[in-house]
Order: C-alpha cells, then structure tokens, then sequence
C-alpha cells in the first residue's frame, strides 16, 4: 500500500513471504503504473537473498510483529542497508494508555489469529535490535504505531551464507530501497 508513496526517482524493491500479498502488489503497480516499483520478489524477511550493503533505505512496515523472528529480520535490514544508509520501521509497540491496553486486550484474539503480537515492547526491542534510532515518532490514529527512523551502523555480518546473493541493481544515481 505504501508504493505510491515512494517519488519516481527511486528505484524500490518490495518483498513478502506471500504469493497472495505479491500478487496484490502487482496489480496495484500495474494498475496506478509505478515506475519506481523495480520489482517485487517471494523472499523471506529473515533471509534475505540480496548482497551486503546493497541498499540506500530499508523499510519494514506494519510487518514486525507478524515475522518469526523479528530480530533476525532486523539484522537482515542492517546487513542489506549500506553503512549510513537509513532503516525506518512503522510497527504498532505495547502502549502505557490503559485505553489502549484494554483494546489490545479485546482484539487480541484476533490478533492471534493473524499471528500478530500487540505486546512488543519498544525499549527491549531496540536493546535487542541495536538500532541506532535518530527519531521515533507516533503517528497513525490515536498515535497507535510508531515510526522509528535510523542510521545503519550496524557491522555488516552475515546470519548465513545467501546462495542468491546478487539480486538487483543500482540505478545511476545508486538510489535503491527496499
């Protein structure tokens, strides 16, 4: 749903575990005819298929909680984005309001069977995550997801050897995001 966002002078790859959510993509590029859109790839978040430090921006939305293994894909994040680069995530943490804690808590059903987690906390998430955060800011309805803004500097260490690591190219200004 973000792809329109992105200006016409980037280059953007988008990626999903799922044929359906791929498909959807597709379409929608098809249909509002995204040029920035370079492609879109059936990949796994905690294994990505892409060199080190292969893109300028990496973004993670409203996706974190649902993965397996968030840390991993965070790692994944900083391995593919160039030292510097930036990584934003837009992800919906654990909130203090105790109107929103009891909504969590009525939806949570749901959510479990969307294999959603309502209840990440933000500060053991960024201990664990080593993120270098530079800005977080709520945003969404009542200020219920955060965007967290960050500088990749991170060392970049491979989890595992990628037997496809080459995918992509840069454009000719080096612009990528993913």
């Amino acid at each position: 749903m973000s792809l329109p966002l992105y200006p016409p002078q980037v280059r953007v790859t988008g990626i999903d575990a799922s044929r359906e959510m791929l498909s959807r993509a597709a379409a929608r590029v098809a249909a509002r005819r995204l040029s920035q859109v370079e492609g879109l790839v059936r990949m796994d978040a905690g294994r990505l298929a892409f060199a080190d430090a292969s893109f300028d921006k990496v973004a993670l939305m409203f996706a974190l909680s649902g993965l397996p293994d968030p840390l991993r894909a965070v790692s994944e994040m900083q391995r593919v984005c160039r030292p510097g680069g930036t990584i934003v995530i837009v992800q919906h943490f654990r909130t203090a309001s105790v109107l929103m804690r009891a909504c969590e808590l009525v939806l949570d059903p749901t959510y479990r069977l969307m294999r959603y987690r309502a209840d990440m906390n933000l500060e053991r998430f960024l201990a664990a995550a080593k993120l270098d955060v530079v800005e977080t800011r709520r945003t969404n309805l009542f200020g219920y997801a955060t965007l967290l803004t960050c500088v990749n500097r991170a060392p970049q260490v491979r989890l595992e050897p990628h037997p496809t690591a080459a995918l992509g190219r840069q454009n000719e200004t080096g612009n990528r995001a993913a």
